[in-house]
């Protein structure tokens, strides 16, 4: 810090002050230190004596750095014109209504603060969202979030730009968006915005690239790597610097490119069966020609009808209780596909099985199978085990124990290891089974 050394008359100073004061732009007020310049952890009149005292040459302040309204590293008149511009107002102050997008380079996410001490988060990422209160006494905020609870000193810099410290000596620089709600924000996710570019390259080069990233490297843009590896070594594709909000840009040629216009995946989205697998529990999408469709347990046997659509990369899965899942179509490959819901950010992988309707698709879920178990067993030996527990293994099949509940413990009576589809594998001992209902026929 290099501080003031020329000392001000106290009337000059008194009279370029309130000049100053008079000057400032409207939003040149908004607390940018916090003018505790003799560091006892309150700010006020006290502390606007000793910082003038300290300019008239005739005081010391140990606290000058908080003194620095302007940021320019020297303290001067106009600091202290802004410090009794902020202690005018101090206490009146709230963060400005509205969304603030928080740059943090590669971790960019955007705050929406309400007027009645509420807000939420959405990450540019991935879109996951969560809501939070704060609290805000005009130098302090206190965010109660379900994620963390962290106490912040709120920089106002302007109507513009602010900035959150928080204890653990990280900043969190945040800019003005718009007076805008949630959702009424339009974005590209990096998810979104990884597909897009891959499926654009894919059309422009025929080359679909396996591997994907995105830099935010400014506040308004970010660059999609786009690469792949083979016998060890990188092969860089091409990078597209593109506005998040528009998908628009250029290439590594400063050619303009619009990501948006890449093909649209619901041409890649296929009527018939895809097995989903995830941060869900494994289960079954028929999407029909119609619109219509099922979504189907594989644990058990519950089928719920639902209705589907398709817009560029967002698919809305409908069902009949007004339930509605959006979800970002995050890559294509093949005939598969991964997807993102909005409302929990969980991801699955739908596995395309083939083009046919619902009504012909042959499965048996786990529930069906622990029946069709104990029904082999008792047809075998004439024993009927009195439960079973079926898993899926990581070979895909249906481990299926059947076993004895005998109050201080559970007697397994045998293992078997089913088909999904066929109803038919083999014992613990490598035995054929063939559980399905009309083998013994």
């Amino acid at each position: 810090m290099r501080h003031f050394q020329k000392r001000l008359p106290a009337a000059v100073c008194a009279v370029l002050t309130a000049a100053m004061m008079g000057a400032l732009p409207a939003e040149a007020y908004w607390l940018r230190q916090s003018g505790d310049v003799d560091l006892d952890e309150t700010f006020g009149v006290k502390d606007v004596i000793a910082f003038q005292k300290y300019l008239l040459g005739v005081g010391r302040i140990d606290g000058g750095d908080n003194a620095d309204f302007d940021g320019n590293g020297v303290l001067d008149v106009m600091d202290l014109a802004y410090m009794k511009r902020a202690l005018l107002h101090k206490g009146s102050l709230t963060p400005r209504p509205g969304i603030w997008y928080a740059y943090n380079g590669n971790s960019s996410l955007f705050y929406w603060f309400g007027e009645d001490g509420t807000g939420r988060t959405i990450w540019q990422f991935s879109g996951e969202e969560d809501s939070f209160t704060f609290d805000y006494d005009g130098r302090s905020m206190t965010i109660h979030h379900p994620q963390w609870d962290d106490h912040a000193t709120v920089a106002v810099y302007s109507l513009s730009e602010m900035a959150l410290f928080y204890p653990d000596g990280t900043r969190e620089s945040l800019y003005w968006y718009g007076d805008m709600t949630m959702e009424e924000l339009a974005f590209y996710t990096d998810e979104v915005l990884i597909g897009l570019a891959k499926d654009y390259y894919q059309n422009v080069n025929g080359i679909y690239p396996r591997l994907a990233e995105v830099r935010h490297n400014t506040r308004d843009t970010v660059q999609v790597y786009l690469y792949d590896y083979e016998d060890g070594r990188e092969i860089p594709y091409e990078v597209y610097t593109v506005n998040w909000s528009t998908a628009t840009g250029i290439d590594d040629n400063g050619n303009v490119i619009d990501l948006s216009s890449a093909p649209s995946v619901g041409g890649v989205m296929h009527n018939g069966v895809y097995a989903a697998t995830g941060d869900l529990p494994d289960h079954y999408y028929y999407f029909a020609e119609d619109g219509g469709g099922v979504d189907a347990e594989q644990s058990y046997s519950a089928v719920a009808h639902l209705t589907w659509a398709v817009d560029g990369r967002v698919l809305t899965i409908s069902y009949p209780d007004g339930g509605d899942e959006i979800c970002d179509i995050v890559d294509v490959a093949g005939d598969d596909l991964t997807i993102r819901h909005r409302s929990t950010s969980q991801t699955e992988t739908l596995d395309y099985l083939g083009d046919f309707r619902f009504e012909d698709f042959v499965y048996f879920p786990n529930d069906v199978l622990g029946q069709l178990s104990l029904d082999y067993y008792e047809m075998q030996t004439g024993y009927r085990p009195g439960a079973y527990e079926a898993t899926i293994g990581e070979d895909g099949l249906i481990a299926i124990r059947l076993y004895d509940d005998m109050g201080d413990r559970e007697s397994t009576v045998t293992w078997y290891y089913i088909d999904r589809y066929t109803a038919m594998g083999e014992d613990l001992i490598g035995t054929p089974v063939d559980l399905h209902p009309n083998a013994a026929e």
